[in-house]
């Protein structure tokens, strides 16, 4: 995303979009418009002036929007696929295919949108000089999502703001190009690799002077012009990346992909492109005084009710919940009544007629116990050996002592 022009206005009609475009055109020196394109997701009173304005530039408008315009009279999943199919189509034949495949499913929703000009929302109908297939306007959801912050200030802080915004932006990409392994970006360089993969299933065939007819696998016959960079499923011819019908052939010719990438993805015109420099500003404290009188803020008339801070969504952009499913429980299950989810609050039990305080629940968990096994140490008792004593023959042995029954039977 690379932001050329903002301005804040009272409101949106048709004399300030003409104002703002022609503060552009005189910016940016546009004398032709066929050499430029506009993308837009329907703004108020923004299709009259730019047919006022560049009556013969092209003007597109986001697909997404379109679907949500589409949408509120004819829903349905398979009705989003078509018209989402219809728009991805890069050829006429294809693109017809597609209204066909509507026109079976549903004969009004294909009334509604073939009464929409093609150029407008089909890459079928794109023209191929201005190397840009987008269908979508998500740049400007970005760039409004990034200032969300400022948007809310006072004029003077949310310039400034957006002008800060800006500035670190512009330093941040010239510094990332620096670091950049390759010739072209990080998100290009995925498309080439998610490309060459695809190139696996196409079969080239060289017809002469850099011409060839390419076979794909699952069907489909292709014809790649190298000289002129162009294939026949218009998606080279669209984005100036080559499709995988265009590097089979280049890997036929054992030559660089990158020979054959348009110039406006490699390093350099990305460098030239934010080369200019947002110059920063001091404060308000010390600007010199220009003697004239002090801008005046214009009549601001306080709307009812609380200030909008978030967009509102549009259809599209609405979740609808799920639809709730069936109960599988038995008709006499009661659910367990909900849990008092305040705590230190004092209610009144109407049965015991007692004040009852309801605590902070606290998760006592039972402590873990360590159960060990005892070491069972068994060592040997230690046994003391004494030598025996000798027995001296010059003593007498003493004389043993009679027992009880012995002394009385003498004494009978």
């Amino acid at each position: 995303m690379f932001p050329l022009a903002y301005a804040v206005v009272e409101i949106e009609s048709k004399a300030s979009w003409i104002w703002f475009l022609e503060l552009l055109i005189a910016d940016l020196g546009i004398q032709n418009g066929l050499a430029w394109v506009f993308i837009s997701d329907k703004q108020k009173r923004l299709i009259p002036a730019m047919q006022t304005v560049l009556p013969n530039t092209e003007h597109r408008m986001c697909v997404r929007h379109l679907y949500n315009n589409f949408r509120g009279q004819h829903t349905g999943l398979a009705l989003k696929h078509l018209l989402w199919a219809a728009a991805r189509a890069t050829t006429l034949p294809w693109w017809e295919a597609e209204m066909d495949n509507l026109k079976k499913e549903d004969a009004d929703a294909w009334g509604w949108l073939i009464e929409r000009p093609a150029k407008n929302w089909s890459r079928s109908h794109f023209a191929t000089h201005y190397k840009c297939d987008l269908l979508l306007n998500n740049l400007c959801e970005s760039f409004n999502a990034a200032i969300i912050d400022a948007r809310d200030k006072p004029i003077l802080t949310c310039l400034e703001r957006i002008r800060m915004y800006i500035m670190i932006r512009m330093a941040n990409r010239r510094a990332s190009c620096q670091h950049w392994r390759y010739t072209v970006g990080p998100r290009i360089f995925n498309i080439i690799e998610k490309n060459k993969l695809a190139s696996s299933q196409c079969i080239p065939r060289l017809a002469g002077e850099k011409k060839y007819q390419v076979s794909q696998l699952y069907g489909g016959e292709f014809v790649v012009d190298l000289r002129a960079k162009t294939c026949s499923c218009r998606r080279w011819d669209l984005c100036g990346i080559p499709c995988p019908h265009a590097i089979s052939a280049i890997f036929h010719r054992n030559e660089d992909i990158e020979d054959y990438l348009d110039k406006l993805y490699k390093k350099d015109p990305y460098l030239k492109t934010y080369g200019p420099i947002i110059g920063p500003v001091p404060s308000i404290d010390q600007w010199p005084r220009s003697g004239l009188l002090a801008i005046k803020p214009p009549n601001f008339k306080i709307q009812p009710g609380r200030p909008r801070k978030v967009r509102t969504k549009e259809p599209g952009e609405v979740e609808i919940p799920a639809p709730v499913p069936p109960n599988p429980k038995p008709p006499n299950w009661k659910p367990q009544p909900a849990r008092l989810r305040r705590i230190f609050i004092k209610i009144r039990c109407k049965l015991k007629k007692a004040k009852l305080q309801l605590l902070k629940p606290r998760l006592q968990l039972p402590k873990p116990k360590l159960m060990l096994p005892k070491p069972k140490l068994q060592l040997p008792k230690p046994k003391i050996m004494l030598p025996k004593p000798k027995p001296n023959p010059k003593l007498k042995p003493k004389a043993k002592l009679k027992s009880f029954m012995q002394i009385s039977k003498q004494g009978q």
